[in-house]
């Protein structure tokens, strides 16, 4: 019924030498988990999403705050996300039914999306270009007068 994990099953190999369990840190060279190296781990630094902050905002409702959550962390259901859980399904833009359908074509690439962010740009007088989502926070980092 499903062949991809069938197939990753199939490249398991059991052992045929009866060894006993042991436990492996994969965070070492050698498996072993010194006390230092767990510490480290746990409190090591991890990317500062200043993004987030701007989100999780008192002004603005719950709802879209996880939506551009889900946005920023790839968890949206669009059908390059569904492909990658398992779903089976052709792929195609449903505004623009010219380019398969991902979360950066929907909000930079559609040319709905184009017109929109030319709009916005027009609106405020500043040029908009997007190549990654992390693109749209540099703009929340400029110093905007009132």
């Amino acid at each position: 019924m499903y062949p991809a994990v069938a197939q990753i099953i199939n490249q398991i190999s059991i052992p045929s030498l009866a060894q006993e369990d042991q436990i492996l840190w994969k965070h070492s060279s050698n498996g072993d988990m010194p006390l230092k190296e767990a510490y480290e781990f746990k409190f090591q630094q991890f990317n500062d999403f200043h993004w987030a902050t701007t989100i999780w905002s008192k002004d603005i409702p719950p709802s879209k705050s996880m939506f551009v959550w889900r946005f920023m962390h790839n968890k949206i259901p669009t059908d390059d996300n569904l492909m990658y859980r398992g779903c089976q399904i052709p792929s195609m833009c449903s505004i623009c039914f010219k380019n398969s359908e991902t979360s950066f074509h929907l909000f930079f690439e559609c040319s709905l999306a184009t017109k929109l962010w030319s709009w916005l740009a027009n609106s405020i007088n500043i040029p908009l270009q997007f190549s990654s989502k992390e693109d749209i926070w540099k703009l929340c980092d400029k110093a905007w007068s009132p």
